[in-house]
């Protein structure tokens, strides 16, 4: 049977609209229709279209094909500047869908929506309560596990609160890009996609980084490709793999930093300065647990209003059963370490040798009594072989000398 209908806020009942598809009758409220319906209940086409239902209200024009399965049916939809909620969605798109979008609540809309209610290309302008999106992007929903959707496509987002919307302001404040991405998983949790393109500006534990640009691929502590910052307060560029999920802890990065400013960053509570290149190596993320190695050149801290400048650092780091060594090799001394020893423990008693060593050179008799009087003693027993050959026995004083607070 063939429909030809002309609308003027005819409303439709969901327990009349269940003859024709099934899951309809669940709805709370009444279809308000205006336009014109021409076709069959497996193929018809709405135009002109306006649908109010529940607090939605939709305009523009619409073709279904396959009805009453909502599942198999193929959906082409233009849609006019329209207004839609996530609670008026949940009839029409998988249970897991609808739970990781209806934070959005309501949206303001324009574009279009082609394909079936799983695998759909949605080409539009969004106004959520989070921000603007405006994307060109495929969609495979997959019912049984989100996790393992997928998306590929053209995504804009401007000023756009990815804190709020994954749970966690923290970590995560207001993001701005536009680039095309590649991945499956809607979680913070789940997400691994690729981003081709340019990050206008994005927040991160308090400071909002700007002038990104990725080639790279993301997922939960996991990064792998090319990234360059041109932040007014961090230049940087790398190339490489960071991965840090439980049993992995890799760093294999080369990496141009221009310019870091770490109290601006909210990275440091006090003014440090940092230019280097970098090549890092390595396994393990705490102290103790890292082995590998790292070379840096060209290097410049400034701290405390001093500024020490190294040309080349080169650090190796191994353990064999217990048996840890540490080499360093530059152009002010190189410095070798063996024993059992963990370096969070040796790494604090080397410094307070060199506060020793600094004290006493500074021939103060009071500042001497005072400090060993007041030394705390330590019961922690290990051994290290320490071995040092100084190259140039002026800048080393020099450094040691900005580096230590005064006493």
């Amino acid at each position: 049977m063939s429909i030809i209908a002309h609308l003027d806020k005819t409303k439709l009942y969901p327990e009349d609209l269940a003859y024709f598809s099934r899951g309809l009758e669940n709805l709370n409220a009444p279809f308000l229709l205006s336009g014109h319906i021409k076709g069959k209940v497996n193929h018809f086409n709405f135009s002109p279209m306006d649908i109010e239902m529940g607090s939605s209200k939709i305009s523009g024009r619409l073709e279904m094909d396959g009805l009453p399965s909502i599942k198999e049916t193929f959906i082409n939809a233009r849609l006019s500047p329209s207004v839609v909620s996530m609670d008026d969605l949940g009839l029409f798109i998988p249970d897991a869908v609808h739970h990781r979008i209806s934070p959005l609540n309501q949206i303001q809309l324009k574009g279009n929506f082609t394909g079936f209610v799983n695998d759909f290309v949605a080409n539009g302008d969004l106004i959520t309560n989070f921000g603007e999106i405006q994307s060109d992007i495929n969609y495979k929903i997959s019912e049984n596990n989100i996790s393992q959707s997928s998306y590929s496509g053209k995504l804009i987002l401007t000023d756009f609160y990815l804190g709020r919307f994954l749970n966690d302001t923290i970590n995560f404040q207001k993001v701005t890009l536009n680039g095309r991405i590649n991945g499956r998983g809607f979680t913070k949790e789940a997400a691994n996609f690729t981003l081709v393109g340019d990050i206008a500006s994005v927040g991160l534990k308090g400071y909002n980084y700007s002038n990104i640009h990725s080639n790279a691929r993301f997922a939960n502590q996991f990064f792998q490709g090319d990234l360059a910052i041109d932040d007014p307060y961090l230049q940087f560029s790398m190339k490489g793999s960071i991965d840090l999920r439980p049993g992995k802890d890799l760093i294999n990065v080369v990496a141009r930093l221009d310019t870091a400013l770490l109290h601006e960053l909210k990275l440091s509570k006090e003014e440090v300065f940092l230019q280097s290149n970098i090549d890092i190596n390595s396994r393990g993320l705490t102290l103790d647990s890292i082995i590998g190695s790292a070379l840096l050149k060209n290097s410049v801290i400034r701290f405390r209003d001093e500024t020490v400048r190294l040309d080349s650092i080169r650090l190796i780091s191994a353990n064999e059963n217990g048996d840890r060594s540490l080499n360093l090799r530059s152009s002010m001394l190189d410095l070798s370490l063996r024993g059992d020893f963990y370096y969070s423990t040796l790494f604090h008693d080397l410094k307070r040798l060199v506060d020793e060593f600094v004290l006493n050179l500074r021939n103060d008799p009071v500042a001497v009594e005072e400090y060993y009087r007041d030394k705390p003693k330590t019961e922690q027993a290990y051994k290290a072989t320490i071995k040092a050959r100084v190259h140039d026995v002026n800048s080393l004083l020099q450094v040691l000398e900005k580096m230590l607070p005064s006493r």
